[in-house]
């Protein structure tokens, strides 16, 4: 996994990945794959995060999935610790660096 909407909205939600490709919902929109495939061809990270969440909504407002929840995620921290950072992948979490702060 790497940290961009491509990454998880290419393979669940264009149309050539029906099936066991990524896209088991079959969901099919001519809108949606032009702004995938356009946004996978932008330069400008700001333009391809619009166009990402333009397909977002779109796909949202079709319900291709049943949505039962949105999950949040929690971190607790500890002024006694220092050297921990927030993970910038989902379970990217690296403790080599972290360490009791000495009194």
């Amino acid at each position: 996994d790497y940290p961009d909407a491509e990454n998880f909205i290419y393979p669940l939600f264009h149309s050539s990945n029906a099936g066991g490709g990524g896209n088991r919902a079959f969901f099919k929109d001519s809108r949606v794959d032009g702004l995938i495939d356009a946004a996978g061809r932008v330069v400008d990270r700001a333009e391809a995060d619009a166009m990402y969440a333009r397909v977002d909504s779109l796909v949202y407002d079709q319900a291709p999935w049943i949505y039962l929840y949105f999950p949040k995620t929690f971190y607790a921290v500890s002024g006694g610790l220092s050297g921990y950072k927030l993970p910038s992948l989902y379970l990217g979490n690296d403790f080599t660096t972290v360490s009791k702060k000495r009194n």
